[in-house]
């Protein structure tokens, strides 16, 4: 059965606009700050203030009724009632109470709340009368609404204006409908309220409305039953309310519709005095009298509190508050559920308030889910990771990986001084001290080496050669022996003389450089250097060169270790173990291999301040070297970008939400990173850092973008905002210098950001992985569109992407990391290996030797199929070679490896490769060469096994040559063929 009175209605809606306009509180615009008036006498009560706005204010309020007064800052009013006068100071957001004692008329004033006022307004805002603040509307019906849109459609807008009506006259909030629109609600009778409500949130949406309002005329409900609903949060995004039935008359769906909003604006339900905010006050004996619905002081504050928020900051969340605001909503909360006169719904609020506390404990984990985990000690380290946890969480869960763990202690320096800059983004601080040629370390063949003591030591404590470590002389972007005011430029030498030499090649020798240049080879021993920056590396290469040794398959974690001094190690589970004695955190290591370290690095745990997890199919952004840079100051000169940190050098955070990683932007700003030439997606975390606090407005946006033809100027390399071991900005070229935007995709703008109160999700946004693409990052300043209550200009304007990452395809990495597999042996360097390299017939499995706990080792092994596995070189044979000597051994658990040493098809020898067994090297397989001396001839090294799944680890290929000196007792020498 259908009900409606359209003029039934609009005599409710008329009688309800004329008692405003002649009851408490006039219907005019809000203002900037309300004090509350509370009659508590008798007869009404009359306030007229000193002049607002140009004029004085009067206010009259009916005995034992609440009305606010807007005011823009404390002003002298005078009260009267009946005969009795007094004079006062009114201050926003106070109650003054009016009352008589003893005939004698007091006001007193109480504020609910010890903090700052909720929001401090520029004095050029206060001058002007405030605004309304107008929220867009949509209106639905379900598909049980037995009218026709012409009859319901009008009806529900007048409803609503009468609801408009009223919070007009009590905070200035507008609502205006935008939209009408049907859905199907669930036919079964018997469907709860809650999961209605639940069924509406999910099959409705706007893009103009702020809240979408449902009338379902399948929620038969009295206004009683109406009013016991579940609890309501701040700014949500649906109401939905019965439809008028025989039950629920126009009257009351309107005092419900109010009810709800109310909610909306933050109030909560009381359980006795007159107020909206009642359930059990009837509207009818309001409307009788024709009398302003009552509302109760707190929360007539806190629906003007929202309002402000709403007209002067544009805050659309409950998380975007202000922290003022939101200060001031928990201490009226708290009044209101304080022990005693306990509220039950305003105790729910102020759990929502609540800003989660870190967990305590020396360390945070942050895991995918964005939960956090703290406790005094992370505990089930152990070989590869072991099984770490904290507090109670597991790090390894793949329903819920944890992001990155810290200690809570000091704050990770930035790298200044001596040291050695990655590519990838390792780092490590200390002094280069000298070179070691190639050559055999131990029972291996390592490259050249740079010979390092690092700030923090690393080097095993039972070793016997010092606390010096080897770097892989390859592997460094930029060598920095004595620190210089100057950017990464590839290419180039820096002599400590002042002279800046460019080169096109470089060669390492005992006591320095060779490097090739334009005007010839030039020679430097490393004493006359100042910084070494080696030539530009295509990033997606080197990573990928990087995991192929880290994690093979593609599948294993991969860990990035921060210390306090700034050294940054990534290594994997597989080349991880922990080892400690007893209690004593000094005396435990977290031992790794880096692709770097031709051996473990011992970590002392106490210096650990961060570790981060990710994956080859889950990159961090900003492990990747940014191509492009660009900003526009406008007050305090050029920043930069903060890279893993904020643009005041602390740890990004949002709001409440810390990140591991990620960049800080001032705006307006771009940033441009390389992407590689394969599928994959971007995700991030995007708001106003925490130290933008109340302030700060921006827009932040993604898009994809070509990279620059050849020949056109770009912005150049940064590697951050602070480069690691100098003092500027790396390559970062301020607004006005020429750089090559080509068309864009946009991929993500955010809403406008306002202070530091809530990230952003961009969600996942895929990419089209077209070869030379780039992504690009920006910031928008929000000049033309800034909140009244804002910063000006680009003040606190520093926004973070919070932990972002490059999601992967899969395939493609596993098909990169296969081709690479081969360049991780350095044995095999200068060896061709048979096959097809995207598809190797063998595979390449890491592994961990934890027999001796005082040496633990990693390493490498190839896992051989049913077919051989082949190597061959086209090699000179010196006029003194000894032997072709091959150092390898099957790594149990495997069965027996054959191997074969030929040239030109000629079989120089045969045995089976030893085991692993203890420690001892194993015996090399020789193979004399002496009758090829002289002579350049194919060799060819072939191993095989009978069962496939045979390991073998190579350790190292040489010729040896016979010493003239030790002729006679057949001593050799070993070189690298």
């Amino acid at each position: 059965m259908s009900f409606t009175n359209p003029p039934r209605l609009s005599l409710v809606a008329l009688t309800w606009g004329f008692a405003l306009l002649g009851s408490a509180i006039s219907a005019r615009t809000a203002g900037a700050a309300v004090a509350v008036i509370v009659n508590a006498c008798d007869e009404e009560a009359v306030i007229i203030t000193d002049p607002v706005w140009g004029s004085p204010q009067t206010c009259r309020v009916i005995p034992n009724r609440t009305a606010a007064l807007f005011l823009p800052q404390a002003v002298s009013a005078r009260v009267t009632v009946g005969a009795a006068a007094a004079l006062v100071t009114l201050r926003p957001w106070e109650i003054h109470t009016v009352r008589r004692n003893h005939g004698e008329l007091q006001v007193e004033t109480a504020s609910p709340s010890q903090t700052q006022p909720p929001l401090w307004l520029a004095p050029a805002v206060l001058a002007q009368r405030p605004r309304q603040v107008i929220i867009p509307v949509a209106v639905y019906v379900d598909d049980a609404q037995p009218a026709q849109s012409s009859v319901w459609e009008p009806r529900l807008r007048s409803q609503l204006a009468a609801v408009s009506e009223v919070l007009t006259a009590t905070c200035g909030v507008k609502l205006q409908v935008t939209s009408a629109g049907t859905w199907q609600s669930p036919p079964d009778a018997a469907t709860p309220r809650d999961a209605r409500e639940a069924d509406f949130r999910a099959k409705t949406a706007s893009d103009s409305a702020w809240v979408i309002v449902g009338f379902s005329s399948r929620l038969q409900m009295p206004l009683a039953a109406a009013m016991q609903h579940a609890p309501r949060n701040p700014l949500a995004s649906h109401i939905l309310v019965p439809d008028i039935h025989s039950g629920l008359t126009p009257q009351e769906q309107w005092w419900l519709l109010l009810h709800e909003f109310a909610h909306w604006l933050g109030a909560f339900d009381l359980t006795a005095g007159e107020s909206v905010m009642n359930p059990a006050v009837k509207p009818g004996e309001y409307a009788a009298k024709a009398a302003a619905p009552p509302w109760d002081a707190a929360n007539l504050l806190i629906l003007n509190l929202t309002a402000d928020e709403l007209r002067y900051r544009g805050s659309r969340t409950p998380e975007a508050f202000s922290s003022g605001t939101r200060d001031y909503l928990m201490s009226l909360y708290r009044r209101a559920g304080a022990p005693g006169r306990r509220n039950d719904d305003a105790f729910r609020l102020i759990k929502f308030f609540l800003r989660p506390a870190p967990p305590d404990g020396r360390f945070l984990a942050i895991f995918e889910d964005g939960t956090t985990a703290g406790g005094e000690e992370v505990s089930g380290w152990g070989p590869g990771g072991g099984s770490p946890q904290l507090g109670g969480k597991a790090f390894f869960d793949p329903a819920n990986p944890v992001l990155w763990v810290r200690q809570r202690q000091d704050a990770v320096e930035s790298p200044t001084g001596p040291g050695i800059e990655f590519f990838g983004g390792d780092r490590l601080p200390g002094r280069v001290l000298g070179i070691r040629p190639a050559g055999m370390l131990g029972e291996r063949w390592v490259p050249t080496c740079l010979e390092v003591m690092p700030r923090t030591g690393l080097g095993s404590p039972h070793s016997a050669t010092g606390p010096g470590v080897f770097v892989i002389a390859a592997r460094p972007r930029r060598i920095v022996l004595r620190p210089l005011d100057v950017a990464y430029q590839p290419g180039t030498v820096f002599s400590d003389d002042g002279r800046r030499i460019p080169f096109r090649a470089l060669q390492w020798n005992a006591e320095g450089i060779r490097v090739l240049t334009d005007q010839g080879v030039l020679s430097f021993d490393l004493q006359s250097l100042a910084e070494i920056h080696m030539p530009r590396a295509d990033i997606w290469d080197v990573l990928l060169e990087q995991w192929a040794a880290l994690t093979p398959s593609g599948d294993d974690e991969l860990i990035q270790l921060e210390l306090a001094d700034g050294t940054s190690a990534t290594t994997s589970r597989g080349f991880f173990t922990a080892l400690g004695q007893g209690d004593r955190p000094d005396q435990w290591f977290h031992i790794i291999r880096p692709v770097w370290s031709p051996h473990p690095l011992w970590v002392p745990y106490g210096a650990i301040r961060a570790w981060r997890f990710f994956s080859p199919r889950r990159v961090p952004l900003t492990l990747l070297p940014a191509v492009e840079y660009e900003e526009q100051p406008v007050l305090g000169g050029f920043w930069g970008p903060g890279i893993d940190r904020n643009l005041a050098g602390g740890p990004l955070a949002v709001g409440d939400r810390l990140f591991g990683w990620g960049l800080s932007l001032t705006a307006p700003a771009r940033i441009a990173f390389p992407l590689p030439p394969a599928t994959a997606a971007f995700q991030s975390w995007v708001g106003l850092d925490r130290i933008a606090g109340d302030g700060g407005s921006a827009r932040a946006g993604a898009a994809v973008a070509r990279a620059p033809p050849s020949g056109t100027t770009s912005s150049g390399t940064i590697s951050s905002g602070t480069t690691p071991f100098a003092t500027t900005p790396a390559g970062v070229t301020p607004a006005g210098t020429a750089s090559a935007h080509t068309a864009e995709r946009p991929l993500f703008r955010s809403d406008l950001l306002i202070a530091s109160r809530t990230a952003v999700a961009t969600g996942r946004l895929e990419l089209d992985g077209a070869a030379g693409s780039r992504l690009v990052l920006f910031t928008e300043d929000a000049e033309a569109e800034r909140p009244l209550a804002a910063d000006a200009w680009n003040v606190r304007d520093c926004v973070d992407w919070g932990q972002p990452l490059l999601a992967l395809d899969p395939p493609w990495i596993e098909r990169e990391l296969r081709q690479r597999w081969a360049s991780v042996i350095s044995a095999w360097d200068g060896w061709q290996v048979a096959g097809d390299r995207g598809d190797p017939s063998w595979k390449l499995e890491t592994y961990a030797d934890g027999e001796d706990a005082r040496d633990p080792r990693f390493g490498w092994v190839t896992v051989l199929s049913d077919r051989p596995l082949v190597l061959s070189r086209r090699q000179p044979i010196p006029a003194d070679a000894a032997e072709l000597q091959v150092r390898a051994r099957a790594a149990a658990p495997s069965p027996p490896v054959d191997i074969r040493l030929e040239a030109d098809d000629e079989v120089l020898a045969e045995a089976q490769l030893p085991g692993r067994g203890r420690r001892e090297s194993p015996p090399p397989i020789t193979a004399a060469l002496t009758s090829l001396r002289g002579r350049t001839v194919n060799l060819r090294i072939t191993v095989r096994s009978p069962t496939a799944g045979a390991r073998v680890e190579w350790l190292a290929i040489t010729i040896t040559t016979e010493r003239k000196a030790e002729a006679a007792t057949g001593s050799a020498e070993s070189n690298r063929p």
